[in-house]
């Protein structure tokens, strides 16, 4: 059973903006979309919780939900979910995203060169 502290935070987490940091009203419009985790990242363990995610070139730290394995989203090859209070911040999120792909895709840390 989850505590009544682990349900603040998850509810906190779930009213706030994943790119803005704003609260999003109870009952107001949000916006998301989900999207794929690295391989390389273990997730098994998360599912259905709220993970953290640094967005180095962006300066930012973002959350998302890591989603449960009986998620049509899940079927549909999704392993997070992030929740925005407006497109724009959802297309702004999304950009940040892309662009530390582009910049990290393909690079072995360990050997700091293209694969």
């Amino acid at each position: 059973m989850v505590d009544q502290n682990n349900r603040e935070i998850v509810d906190r987490l779930i009213h706030t903006c994943a790119w803005c940091t704003l609260l999003i009203p109870t009952n107001s419009e949000t916006f998301g979309f989900g999207a794929r985790a690295s391989h390389n990242v273990d997730l098994i363990e998360k599912k259905g919780q709220f993970v953290s995610i640094n967005l180095s070139l962006a300066q930012k730290t973002t959350v998302a939900l890591v989603i449960p394995e009986d998620s049509p989203a899940r079927q549909a090859g999704f392993d997070l979910f992030f929740i925005t209070c407006s497109q724009d911040c959802a297309e702004q999120l999304k950009g940040a995203l892309h662009f530390e792909l582009d910049v990290y895709d393909g690079l072995d840390p360990d050997l700091d060169e293209p694969k």
